[in-house]
């Protein structure tokens, strides 16, 4: 069993579990660092008389969130706390807390309409609003109403507008709880935030990584960068870098395997790390040696252009809120910097949270 650290969300949990015991809903809006993926949903289940399902945005933090729960408590990974995800299952008959991506609860539903023997859903990560976790939230505030009063739903994020939500839920409560507090570090660059990704991009990020390593002499680097092919442009510039100076240099995207993801995940304690990853990286997962992030400012999201009715996957500036979740990603365990590619200038014109994917999508 691994010794369980103590998180900013313990002191938090008998005030959350006397909601969750009187209420049908509840949101928490818990800092980064919290602990509210690994404490809060185990400790529902003495509050409830079924299984507890906890939705995650993607299959690699579903299955470390199960794996440090089952670390953390000494239950053996499959039997009562599990995970399904695309391609993999780890869970039993005795499994009553179950991790899964939101599109497969969604998959689950239509089987089952009533989720027979479910007695609290969690939703993690809200607040990147992508389009099964809204669809799900509705769907089973719907049968909350007609046929599963007793059912409970807690939401859950780190950067959330709460306000709308609530009222959504009725009104239901939110709790805030603090993040474990270390020092970071935000270092802006000079020149203006590049909107395009071409080779003066990936010569800024490579110099702005090489910059970071050489002022930090302990800590490994994760990048934030748009998508695959600036990932793969950017490990080719460095490649050659990393092997003079014996740096492991990975990377992380959503078309990775399941094995490629947790060998990155991986730690590495004979040598640092440069991981260049996508948004994957941006939430749910600690990823252990971190304590400089690099952060692009980019991202490549999915949306509906309404002159034409075709769908791109679009070059756009994060949110703060995505900005904030990156950083947090560097002082998840202790002090940290990140650096960020653009200017604190640019931040003027920077959206406060992103747009529901709902909102850009072609639901036709």
């Amino acid at each position: 069993m691994t010794p369980k650290p103590t998180l900013p969300i313990d002191a938090a949990l008998p005030k959350l579990l006397d909601k969750i015991r009187r209420e049908s809903a509840l949101v928490v809006s818990a800092a980064p660092g919290a602990g509210k993926t690994t404490r809060l949903p185990p400790a529902i289940l003495d509050s409830v008389a079924g299984a507890v399902w906890v939705l995650e945005p993607r299959r690699i933090a579903a299955i470390a969130a199960a794996g440090r729960i089952a670390e953390e408590n000494g239950w053996k990974l499959g039997e009562e706390v599990g995970y399904q995800v695309r391609f993999e299952n780890r869970s039993g008959p005795k499994t009553r807390l179950l991790f899964l991506t939101e599109a497969l609860l969604l998959r689950k539903l239509l089987r089952d309409p009533e989720l027979a023997g479910v007695a609290c859903v969690v939703l993690d990560e809200f607040h990147e609003r992508s389009l099964h976790v809204d669809l799900a939230l509705g769907a089973l505030r719907e049968l909350q109403e007609l046929s599963r009063p007793d059912l409970k739903i807690v939401v859950m994020s780190a950067t959330l507008n709460a306000g709308p939500l609530s009222a959504y839920l009725n009104d239901a409560a939110v709790e805030e709880v603090p993040g474990k507090i270390f020092p970071l570090e935000i270092k802006y660059e000079a020149k203006a935030q590049l909107l395009r990704t071409g080779p003066e991009f990936t010569e800024r990020m490579a110099k702005l990584i090489q910059r970071a390593l050489s002022e930090n002499k302990e800590g490994d680097v994760l990048c934030f960068l748009p998508g695959r092919g600036e990932i793969e442009r950017l490990r080719g510039e460095l490649s050659a870098f990393a092997e003079s100076r014996q740096i492991a240099l990975h990377v992380l995207h959503g078309s990775l395997d399941l094995a490629e993801q947790r060998a990155t995940l991986r730690p590495d304690p004979s040598r640092r790390k440069i991981i260049l990853s996508t948004n994957v990286a941006e939430s749910s997962l600690t990823v252990e040696g971190v304590r400089i992030v690099v952060d692009s400012g980019l991202a490549r999201i999915s949306q509906i252009h309404p002159r034409t009715g075709f769908e791109s996957l679009d070059l756009v500036r994060i949110s703060k809120a995505s900005g904030i979740q990156r950083a947090g990603r560097a002082a998840r365990r202790g002090p940290g910097v990140v650096y960020r590619a653009w200017m604190a200038y640019d931040e003027l014109s920077m959206k406060d949270f992103e747009p529901a994917e709902i909102s850009r999508s072609d639901l036709s």
